[in-house]
C-alpha cells in the first residue's frame, strides 16, 4: 500500500541566517497516538523538515473504495491522530491554510467526500471537499483561514506548558452510483502520498520588530486552489518565501489542475 502523508508547513525566510529570528531554533514532534480503521497501529510516521517549515505525517493504509470486490466497510474510513508539538520558549504558531493532495477515481454518479478537522487545543477548524464521478485525477485543493481567525498555539515559558496536543481527524467516504458502481479515493500517483499541507505562521512573543506575511493563491481547473504563505522582515523577502513555497506546491500538482506557477499567482502582503 502506498503512503498517505500529512504535511504541515511553517513559513520562514529562504536563507537560514535571515530566518533565524522568524522561526524557533528547536521544533519537535512527540508522542504520536492514532486510532481508526484508516491508520492501524504502526502505520503512521512523522518527519520534520530540516528548515522547520514542514512536518509530514505519513499514513500507509488510508484509502476508501466501493464496487465489485470491495468490503462493505471500505466505503468509509476514519483516522484520529494526536501528537505533541514543542518549540523553544516564547514561540507560537497558527494555521493559516491547508492544501490537500491525493487521487480519486469515480464511476458516474459516485460521490467522494473528504473531511478534515484539526486544531492545537481540540478541534478548531473543519475543511470539506467533494468530488463527483465520472472522474480520474490526481487532485489538489486548498482552504484558507483569515489571519484574524487563526488561533495561536500559545506562548509559555516552561517546557511542559509549551507542549500542545495537535489533533487531526480525517474521514473519507464514497456514496451514490448504485451497488455496482466503483470508486476509489487514495494516495496520488505523483509521490505516493495523500498529503495534507498546513501553512503556518510563527511569531516570537514580545518581538516588536516589523514582520510581513505574504499570501498567494493559484486557481486551476474546476476551481481547484493552492494557497501558500511566506514571512519576512520586509515585503520583498516575504514575497520571495511565498513564491518558493508556491514553486514547491506547483511541482506536485497533477495535469488535471492546469497551469500552476508564479505568473498566475494572486498575492497580497500584510504587516503584523
Amino acid at each position: 500500500m502506498k503512503s498517505l502523508s500529512l504535511t504541515l508547513l511553517l513559513s520562514a525566510l529562504a536563507s537560514p541566517a535571515l530566518a533565524q529570528d522568524l522561526v524557533p531554533q528547536t521544533f519537535r514532534i512527540n508522542d504520536l497516538k492514532t486510532n481508526g480503521d484508516a491508520c492501524p497501529q504502526g502505520s503512521t510516521t512523522i518527519n520534520i523538515s530540516e528548515d522547520k517549515e514542514a512536518f509530514t505525517v505519513n499514513f500507509s493504509q488510508f484509502y476508501v473504495q466501493k464496487g465489485p470486490g470491495a468490503e462493505p466497510g471500505d466505503k468509509r474510513k476514519f483516522c484520529r491522530a494526536v501528537f505533541d508539538t514543542e518549540q523553544d520558549a516564547n514561540w507560537e504558531y497558527a494555521v493559516l491554510a491547508v492544501n490537500v493532495r491525493g487521487f480519486v477515481q469515480l464511476d458516474d454518479k459516485v460521490v467522494a467526500t473528504q473531511e478534515l478537522q484539526f486544531g492545537t487545543r481540540g478541534i478548531e477548524y473543519t475543511a470539506q471537499k467533494q468530488f463527483w464521478g465520472p472522474t480520474v485525477e490526481d487532485y489538489v485543493h486548498g482552504e484558507q483561514i483569515a489571519f484574524g481567525n487563526g488561533r495561536w498555539s500559545g506562548c509559555k515559558p516552561k517546557a511542559a506548558d509549551r507542549v500542545k496536543d495537535f489533533v487531526v481527524k480525517s474521514t473519507a467516504s464514497l456514496t451514490g452510483g448504485g451497488k455496482n458502481a466503483s470508486g476509489l479515493m487514495t494516495v496520488d500517483s505523483i509521490d505516493g502520498a495523500l498529503v495534507q499541507s498546513y501553512e503556518l505562521v510563527w511569531r516570537q512573543c514580545g518581538d516588536k520588530k516589523a514582520k510581513f506575511l505574504a499570501t498567494c493563491q493559484v486557481t486551476g481547473n474546476n476551481g481547484r486552489t493552492v494557497f501558500v504563505k511566506g514571512m519576512g522582515r520586509d515585503e520583498s523577502r516575504a514575497n520571495q518565501k511565498a513564491y518558493q513555497h508556491l514553486q514547491e506546491r506547483c511541482a506536485k500538482v497533477g495535469p488535471n489542475f492546469g497551469a500552476c506557477d508564479q505568473s498566475l499567482a494572486q498575492c497580497s502582503v500584510m504587516k503584523f
